[in-house]
């Protein structure tokens, strides 16, 4: 890393610990809480107590006018906005690009480091302050970095360094631990797997074939607790399946968590991240850095909410499924009043295999704004 870079790092360090009592402001997706969680982890070493805490979706002029009595604050994967200037002591660490308000900040896009693809808000806050470089990878992968390159990438290396990550290649699907094998295969589309992808009866058929058992007693088995073997005939049955451009898609680096191997929706960095993103989707980004900070009782909490997320998702594709419309060159769904906007996103995109093409959703935003998402299909290479 360049001497300025470290420099720069050191001096925002500085200036966060030099504060007396701040608000510590972080992003409520899974990449902000994860940045949350080790800025309060390094408030707590060096100071001895917790850091007062506070998630916002964005800064807009409500925050900006709750924040004003605030005498210190710490932004985390927020806070590159021109209003802040109105603000009185502010540091921010942040990886989104820039804005021109002369407050001190720790930015990779001021030192020539692209932060949409080598650094993400957590990857910066382990930067500054030099721990739990697990948590940093889970709020890496969280924001969707693949492949981890750059900082991103050291930041791995120094998390396999200290023994509190383990790197393997494995099948890249989501709910290894979260999902019994045949929604495992089924409920994935990236890469959409022609007869397998929405589909159980072939995922059934699949793991057959592969004279995988799927049940051990009464209790379904999920895919991370597979042997090698077992996990490499499944791999081997679905690469046939795929074109090669996206056969390459089904295999990549996956993040085992060393100090977190007891919990099992936690002990995978991807796995992690969903749980995280659950927290704050559904107004709980707090729990969700009580979560990486080992509070007691709050992995239980996380689960809970973990299964409201998909909870939540079920009804929102069932009614997606019944009301969804098709204008032609795409699909709309209107999710107003029925679907939170926190998961609209996600439904469209589980909606995609339903008419092959892009999904418009809308839901009810905060105040009287409106949220709109767009999904397209990965199968169509657009």
């Amino acid at each position: 890393m360049r001497q300025e870079w470290k420099e720069r790092a050191e001096e925002i360090k500085r200036i966060a610990f030099s504060f007396k009592d701040p608000l510590l402001v972080h992003h409520y997706d899974a990449d902000g809480i994860a940045a949350g969680a080790i800025i309060s982890l390094a408030w707590k070493m060096e100071k001895g107590k917790a850091i007062r805490r506070m998630w916002v979706k964005n800064i807009n002029e409500k925050v900006i006018e709750q924040l004003k009595n605030e005498k210190e604050i710490i932004f985390a994967d927020v806070g590159n906005c021109k209003e802040i200037e109105e603000l009185k002591d502010v540091v921010i660490i942040d990886h989104h690009q820039p804005a021109d308000h002369g407050k001190p900040q720790f930015n990779p896009h001021l030192y020539g480091i692209d932060g949409s693809k080598e650094l993400s808000g957590a990857g910066a806050a382990y930067c500054v302050f030099g721990i739990a470089p697990d948590i940093a990878i889970v709020g890496t992968v969280g924001d969707l970095f693949d492949p981890m390159i750059g900082l991103s990438k050291l930041i791995v290396e120094e998390g396999v360094k200290r023994r509190e990550v383990v790197v393997k290649k494995d099948i890249l699907l989501y709910g290894r631990y979260a999902r019994p094998l045949i929604q495992f295969l089924a409920y994935n589309d990236d890469p959409f797997i022609p007869g397998i992808s929405y589909n159980e009866d072939g995922a059934e058929k699949l793991l057959a074939s592969c004279n995988i058992k799927l049940k051990e007693g009464e209790r379904w088995r999920c895919y991370g607790e597979l042997s090698f073997e077992e996990k490499q005939r499944i791999i081997s049955s679905l690469v046939p399946l795929l074109p090669p451009n996206k056969a390459k898609q089904l295999v990549g680096n996956v993040f085992e968590l060393q100090k977190r191997k007891k919990y099992k929706a936690s002990c995978e960095a991807r796995e992690f991240a969903t749980m995280l993103n659950a927290c704050g989707r559904h107004g709980k980004a707090n729990l969700g850095v009580d979560i990486c900070l080992n509070k007691d009782g709050a992995y239980e909490e996380g689960e809970k909410m973990l299964a409201l997320h998909k909870a939540k998702i079920k009804e929102g594709v069932k009614y997606g499924r019944e009301r969804i419309s098709d204008l032609g060159a795409y699909a709309l769904l209107d999710g107003r009043g029925k679907i939170d906007e926190g998961i609209i996103g996600i439904v469209c995109g589980m909606l995609n295999w339903l008419c092959d093409k892009p999904v418009v959703g809308i839901a009810d935003g905060e105040g009287r704004m409106i949220k709109v998402s767009i999904r397209v299909p990965s199968f169509l290479d657009v």
